[in-house]
Formats: structure tokens, sequence, C-alpha cells
């Protein structure tokens, strides 16, 4: 859920950025700037914050599948596959012990 989330969230901030710059309003509303290059944008948008809780959200996203690694390492899943493997294949050592 929280990939999903994230990855939409992402796609919608891009298209909110093309959206809202300067070329699209002008493109979009003409009649806001009558004769050719009359209109200037005076500052850039700061999507910083946006950005942000961007990153924010695909790092929940690696919390979330780490927790849930380390949860099923406490299962008996993986406490039951690991018993099995470590009670019959054992290589003895090679180098001698002093």
């Amino acid at each position: 859920m929280w990939l999903a989330g994230s990855s939409a969230w992402a796609n919608s901030l891009t298209a909110l950025k093309q959206a809202t710059s300067l070329d699209a309003i002008m493109e979009e509303n003409e009649y806001f700037c009558k004769p050719p290059n009359s209109c200037m944008g005076l500052t850039e948008p700061n999507y910083a914050k946006l950005v942000i809780s961007i990153i924010l959200g695909f790092l929940n996203v690696f919390l979330w599948g780490s927790n849930l690694w380390f949860l099923y390492k406490e299962t008996h899943f993986f406490k039951a596959k690991a018993a099995a493997n470590a009670g019959g294949d054992t290589v003895p050592n090679p180098l001698p012990v002093p």
C-alpha cells in the first residue's frame, strides 16, 4: 500500500509541476498576456516540501519491508528451516585447531 501510494503521489507531483509551470499557465490563459512576451515569472515555485514528502513515503516503504523481514525471521517458518539446515549438512573445518 505504501509503495502504491508513494508512486501515485510522485506521479501526481510531476503532473502538478507541469500544470503550474509558467508556460502551461500562459498557454491555458491567453487573455492574461495579450501582447506577446508581456508576462514573466518573478520567482520559481518551491516544491521542496512536496519532494521531501515523496522521499519520506519511499523511506516508509523501506522501513515496512525491513520490519516484515525481521518479523519473518521471528516466525516458526524461518526457525524450522534454519534448524533443518543446521542439523544435517555440516562441513568439517579443514584447518587444524591449535
